[in-house]
């Protein structure tokens, strides 16, 4: 678990710096700024270079991103059945005590009772 969550804070930084290399690139500060006329500066060479390093990035996470989707599904359905054994212990344990409380009124009711007719 600790190197999928280091595996994923590699990606981010990952992708972060591609991004800075995109701006600097493109002599912006910021996604904001950049538009379509400062994409059209960039060098053709820097750009295809940009585009490759970014399909990269993503061919690399497309596995990752997948694997991550497979285990949250395999945590939902472990989730949901942890719920139900708890729901059908709970059911039980309430089961039970409405036994238990049915059996004390009857003692109870039997001992008022015996008391009223002596």
């Amino acid at each position: 678990m600790a190197s999928s969550v280091n595996r994923l804070h590699a990606s981010e930084k990952n992708i972060k710096a591609k991004i800075s290399e995109l701006l600097k690139v493109s002599k912006v500060s910021s996604m904001t700024f950049l538009s379509d006329s400062m994409l059209d500066k960039v060098k053709k060479p820097d750009l295809i270079r940009l585009i490759r390093s970014f399909i990269s990035v993503c061919e690399e996470n497309i596995g990752f991103c997948r694997s991550a989707a497979e285990k949250m599904d395999e945590l939902k359905d472990c989730n949901l059945t942890c719920q139900r054994e708890l729901i059908e212990s709970q059911k039980s344990k309430t089961s039970s005590l409405q036994t238990v409380v049915k059996t004390e009124l009857k003692t109870l009711s039997d001992v008022v009772k015996k008391n009223i007719k002596q």
